[in-house]
């Protein structure tokens, strides 16, 4: 009489990034299978390509393999996939690493100038995580800002830009532009529309 040893796949048990991980902060992932017959060889990717250990470390054993990133940056936001294979087949998990990052310029608003009648746009480029939300207002000594909202005459546009059609010798002036995603404190920076060269008194 001879016993008969049944050979198993490796099947991995579902595993998932924390939510609401913020820039800064210690993460790691189990990837462990729950049956498959030794040996088990791990794998990792990141967005389709192998991971490398720059930013994170991978520590492996014959049942499970763990990857650890110390400071999360938005660099590491992703689609992680662990594979564990062994001579019966295969098995993967993917899981997808968000983390919350406040806004950033990527390039500080600068003042424009424009000739009367001629289109002008000014531009507040930002970046975080989730994307930040571009507000604009206009600027007038002595009043609170007012909020610009889209009109024939001028289009604030999802991607940090305000556009104005048609400038006239009301529109010059100072503007403010507000990014803002809910993490961190909002982030705000002024930019003058200029005429002709002429630098506006308000």
């Amino acid at each position: 009489f001879k016993s008969i040893c049944v050979a198993d796949r490796p099947i991995i048990t579902p595993f998932s990034f924390p939510t609401d991980l913020s820039e800064g902060a210690s993460v790691q992932v189990f990837c462990a299978i729950s049956k498959g017959t030794l040996p088990v060889y791990f794998t990792w990717l990141k967005d389709g390509k192998t991971l490398r250990e720059t930013r994170a470390k991978i520590t492996t054993t014959d049942k499970f393999s763990v990857v650890q990133i110390d400071a999360v940056a938005p660099v590491d936001v992703g689609n992680y996939t662990c594979f564990a294979k062994n001579l019966q087949g295969t098995d993967s998990h993917s899981v997808m690493l968000e983390v919350r990052a406040p806004p950033r310029w990527l390039r500080e608003p600068s003042d424009v100038s424009a000739l009367l009648g001629s289109q002008a746009v000014l531009s507040c480029q930002v970046a975080g995580y989730p994307a930040p939300k571009v507000t604009w207002s206009r600027i007038t000594d002595g009043e609170p800002p007012v909020r610009l909202e889209n009109s024939q005459s001028l289009t604030a546009a999802g991607d940090g830009t305000l556009v104005l059609r048609e400038v006239s010798l009301p529109d010059r002036g100072t503007y403010l532009c507000e990014a803002n995603n809910g993490v961190g404190g909002a982030i705000t920076n002024r930019v003058r529309l200029l005429l002709n060269g002429k630098e506006s008194n308000t």
